[in-house]
């Protein structure tokens, strides 16, 4: 998902280029403001962290340039937008804080057309990245499994809660999700590699244990002085259930499972 001849990029950005026109990006910059992007990878807590932001002063951290599921056809309907660059310039000027911040959360296949479309180039060179990630990609995973098949995301969901009864295990859902996870993270790595980029890494088991200390880094990487009474409070709350723990289980049961049967299968070959 990385380089401009991956058949995933090619396939977002014509897909892009279908629904507005993707011409040079010319429009002045916005160097008068401070831009934060947090780059993350899902089920990292990312919604959390952007209503921590937000409550805090440092922008609406929200998914400012989801194209997917019809959102960039309503958005340039709405607006009348026709170019690519509208769509970009109108999602950053409808965003900004009064104090002049402009934060955004995306997931590498978010930000691809941004980097391969001409928007990084010209707007975002100059942003402060902070990248959001999870030490344990099993427990992710799991929770990508559980949340895509339940449409329990986030304890806002509340009309999917019951859903997550019904979830069954799968090893093979939980190796796609977590393979899908790798690949992004994978991306990412090229991504701030290649642009010599060095974001704030966090984590989602430090957010969830000591949201605070993250913050104050976050205020710390913007230049800015963190408040001296942090809101950590929130409408989200963690949604893991005892369903997690209980498909790690099986999930690591069936993976010792198959290596065992790989290797009593195996036939020595004669001599």
């Amino acid at each position: 998902m990385f380089g401009a001849h991956d058949a995933h990029v090619r396939r977002t950005c014509d897909a892009i280029a279908k629904v507005v026109a993707t011409p040079p990006f010319r429009g002045r910059g916005y160097d008068e403001l401070t831009m934060l992007i947090v780059c993350m990878t899902p089920r990292s807590g990312s919604q959390y962290l952007g209503s921590v932001l937000r409550d805090n002063g440092l922008g609406l951290a929200h998914e400012q340039f989801r194209y997917t599921g019809g959102s960039i056809e309503k958005i340039t309907s709405k607006f009348g937008l026709t170019t690519f660059e509208d769509f970009v310039r109108n999602r950053i000027d409808v965003n900004i804080t009064g104090d002049g911040i402009f934060s955004a959360k995306a997931d590498w296949m978010q930000f691809l057309p941004l980097y391969y479309l001409g928007a990084y180039a010209h707007y975002f060179t100059g942003a402060h990245y902070v990248y959001l990630s999870r030490r344990d990609r099993l427990d992710q995973a799991i929770s990508r499994y559980i949340a895509t098949e339940s449409r329990y995301f986030h304890t806002t969901y509340t009309e999917h809660r019951q859903a997550v009864k019904d979830v069954p295990f799968s090893l093979d859902g939980i190796n796609m999700h977590l393979s899908h996870i790798l690949s992004l993270e994978n991306a990412w790595e090229q991504f701030f590699s290649s642009e010599d980029i060095r974001p704030l890494r966090i984590y989602y088991e430090d957010l969830e244990a000591d949201p605070a200390s993250v913050l104050a880094d976050i205020f710390a990487h913007l230049g800015r002085e963190a408040p001296p009474a942090p809101v950590v409070e929130t409408e989200f709350r963690i949604v893991r259930t005892e369903k997690n723990r209980r498909f790690r289980d099986l999930f690591q049961r069936a993976r010792q499972s198959d290596r065992s049967g790989f290797t009593l299968g195996y036939t020595q070959p004669a001599p």
